[in-house]
C-alpha cells in the first residue's frame, strides 16, 4: 500500500511539471488503454432480458480480468519505462489495478448508458404470472 501511494505521488508530480513530450506520452498511454477497453466491449447493445444482460456483464468483466493481467499490465510497464518512472512501482500493482478497474467501470457506464426505454427487467417467474392472474381476477 505504501508503494502504491508513493507511485501515485510520483506520477502526479511528474505530470505536474511535465513538458509537451511527457503529455504526449501520457496521451498515447491513455489512448492505448481506451483501445484495449474498446476491444473488450465490441457490442454495447443492451440485451432485452435480465438473464442475457447478466451473462453479457459476467463475460465482459471476465475479459477485463484477463486483460488486466496481460495487455494492461504491459501498457503500464511501457508507460513507466518511457516516462523514466521507476519500475519498482509496478512491483505493488495496487495503484495500476485500482486505476484500471475505476477507468473500466467508467468506460462501461458510458458504453451502456441506460435511458428510460432501455431498463432491463427480469423475465417474470411462474409465481409472478400467477400473482398477476390472481390480481386480475382470472385463473
Amino acid at each position: 500500500m505504501k508503494l502504491a501511494k508513493e507511485a501515485a505521488k510520483v506520477i502526479l508530480d511528474s505530470s505536474a511539471d511535465c513538458h509537451h513530450d511527457g503529455q504526449d506520452k501520457f496521451e498515447s498511454f491513455a489512448d492505448k488503454i481506451v483501445g484495449t477497453y474498446q476491444k473488450l466491449v465490441p457490442d454495447p447493445a443492451i440485451p432485452k432480458s435480465k438473464k442475457a444482460f447478466d451473462n453479457k456483464k459476467r463475460h465482459l468483466w471476465s475479459k477485463f480480468h484477463s486483460a488486466r493481467i496481460s495487455e494492461l499490465r504491459v501498457l503500464w510497464k511501457e508507460y513507466f519505462q518511457s516516462s523514466a518512472l521507476d519500475v519498482k512501482y509496478l512491483e505493488d500493482p495496487l495503484l495500476c489495478e485500482y486505476v484500471n478497474e475505476k477507468l473500466f467501470g467508467m468506460f462501461v457506464k458510458t458504453m451502456y448508458e441506460v435511458n428510460e426505454q432501455q431498463i432491463v427487467v427480469a423475465d417474470p417467474t411462474e409465481n409472478d404470472l400467477n400473482a398477476l392472474r390472481y390480481a386480475a381476477g382470472s385463473e
